[in-house]
């Protein structure tokens, strides 16, 4: 009996899986549109509760031209100024849809992506060992027996594309989750194939003030949050992840995140060091901005209300409703701006170590954020609204 499976048929279209978590709102189970990756992805990042990420990636079906992509994506226009991603033919277009979706995830800016060491992963057995590793939501191009199950007649890298986040396997060829086996795995790759590793990968890894608390365990999301820790001190055990710490010419690689190709140990130059503590003291200034022209909003919004105990004219309750708006508008530039910052400081911390900082401290090698107590609130406001 395959475990999560019963005593069914074992042809994949049959098969009743359980236990299973979610219902996915995407599924195919023919997959005859060769959707698997964005059908995958967008499931996953519906099941994180990012329904307007998931409407994005269902709209690039079929879509593979970078600036149709970007557009979707983004609703700007794309251009010269915009960094090319990695995985473009000649003609602009996307060769692998895995990457195209990463792309737009990035792009949201609530996510960046961290490449899974292959190493770790390259066969069936290796993957069963160190999936226990694998925290975060993750994205998994499978290996089997056959390595192209359409290469008869499509350029679209042929291994099959699924995810899995809390022990579920969320494929785009089946209904419902079901859970992670190496038994499961094979009947993901299709009827009669054999899986035998993950081809690629990469796990989400949510920037903490920004994610969504209520569709994470609370564990994670502790952990997510907390202080003075980077990425690879929380997550990267027994190397699953790739870590390097690069100097020299970079270039660009997977999803436009960059490397280089010279690799040696060294201490961050004082130029790095500068540019990242002038990027955090902004940072802060930004946040100490925001929260002083919240203030200023409420004041003016106590005071409109409190119009008629004041005895105020009119032309003086018109000024401050126009002072109540203007707060209101300069601090909606303020929040861009942090959110700009935030992935400049990214980059910058990138730079120096071959790091993505995923905790925020006041520590000089990180930056202040909002502390777990407040994510936690939200969490626990959010639940009690959904009630």
């Amino acid at each position: 009996m395959i475990e999560g499976f019963g005593d069914v048929d074992l042809d994949k279209r049959s098969l009743t899986r359980s236990p299973s978590k979610w219902e996915n709102p995407l599924y195919d189970t023919e997959n005859s549109h060769r959707w698997c990756a964005e059908g995958s992805i967008a499931n996953l990042l519906f099941h994180l509760g990012e329904e307007l990420i998931y409407r994005k990636i269902k709209l690039s079906m079929g879509e593979a031209h970078v600036a149709k992509i970007y557009h979707i994506a983004t609703g700007s226009v794309y251009n010269k100024n915009v960094m090319r991603p990695t995985g473009l033919d000649n003609s602009n277009q996307f060769r692998d849809p895995m990457l195209k979706c990463l792309w737009i995830v990035e792009l949201s800016g609530r996510y960046f992506v961290q490449k899974l060491n292959m190493n770790k992963f390259s066969t069936a057995k290796n993957t069963i060992l160190n999936f226990q590793y694998l925290a975060l939501p993750t994205i998994m191009a499978l290996k089997s027996s056959h390595i192209m199950r359409f290469a008869e007649d499509s350029k679209i890298p042929g291994n099959h594309v699924t995810c899995c986040w809390q022990e579920q396997i969320i494929d785009y060829e089946s209904k419902r989750t079901y859970p992670f086996s190496l038994e499961n795995l094979h009947i993901t790759c299709g009827d009669t194939l054999e899986f035998e590793g993950l081809a690629s990968g990469y796990s989400l890894v949510p920037r903490p003030f920004m994610m969504l608390a209520s569709h994470w365990p609370r564990s994670l999301m502790t952990k997510l949050c907390e202080p003075n820790s980077c990425f690879h001190d929380n997550w990267n055990q027994n190397d699953v992840y790739k870590k390097k710490v690069y100097t020299g010419k970079r270039k660009k690689t997977d999803v436009g995140i960059e490397k280089v190709s010279k690799l040696e140990e060294a201490e961050p130059s004082i130029e790095q060091i500068y540019h990242l503590r002038s990027l955090q003291q902004r940072f802060r200034q930004l946040y100490k901005d925001k929260e002083e022209l919240l203030s200023m909003q409420q004041f003016f919004e106590r005071r409109v209300r409190s119009s008629k105990r004041l005895k105020l004219t009119k032309d003086e309750v018109e000024e401050t409703q126009m002072n109540q708006s203007d707060a209101i508008s300069k601090r909606g530039v303020v929040i861009k701006n942090i959110k700009t910052t935030q992935s400049k400081l990214e980059n910058a911390r990138w730079e120096m170590t071959g790091e993505r900082t995923v905790s925020y401290s006041n520590d000089p090698i990180h930056w202040g954020t909002r502390s777990v107590e407040d994510i936690m609130r939200d969490s626990d406001d959010e639940e009690s609204e959904s009630e």
